[in-house]
């Protein structure tokens, strides 16, 4: 019942607060860098590698169990619905999650932040993707436009965080 929803949603909110964390480490060592002259920035950034690529696998497993999280509360509450009015809900479309990281470059250097649950799981990430559960047939005009300019958008932040890593 709804107690079983109640564990998932403190399961979600412990998560997110450690992916919060993770966020905040990660937006201080690049607001660290942006601080630095280049000559220093260099040294900083090779020191800094590995440890940034951890912090980053670790949001990425943090955005993937928060997600999980999402959608075993939605599956409950779905459920608890069914079995209340008879009414049966619409599947989640398990394509878009709350996920890692996007750039944001209104800083000029590059901080971290949360995306918002409508963005593609994969935006900016720069992990190797999973494969998407198969799409439903035939999109609209709009979403392939829409689809489109996120693409090109997610190019444009990977190239920024590339030349920002190098």
């Amino acid at each position: 019942g709804m107690e079983g929803a109640g564990e998932e949603v403190k399961t979600l909110g412990g998560t997110c607060k450690d992916s919060d964390h993770v966020i905040e480490k990660i937006n201080s060592v690049h607001e660290k860098l942006s601080r630095q002259d280049p000559a220093e920035r260099e040294q900083e950034i090779s020191r800094q590698c590995q440890k940034l690529r951890t912090m980053y696998q670790r949001a990425k497993t943090l955005a993937e169990k928060e997600s999980e999280a999402c959608l075993s509360c939605l599956a409950k509450i779905d459920d608890l619905i069914y079995r209340k009015t008879g009414e049966l809900m619409p599947q989640p479309d398990r394509g878009f999650k709350r996920s890692l990281p996007a750039l944001d470059s209104s800083n000029g250097y590059g901080s971290v932040k949360r995306m918002s649950l409508d963005q593609p799981a994969d935006a900016s990430s720069p992990f190797p993707r999973t494969p998407a559960a198969p799409k439903a047939p035939k999109a609209s005009a709009h979403e392939k436009q829409s689809a489109a300019r996120e693409k090109r958008r997610q190019k444009e932040l990977k190239t920024e965080l590339e030349t920002k890593l190098h």
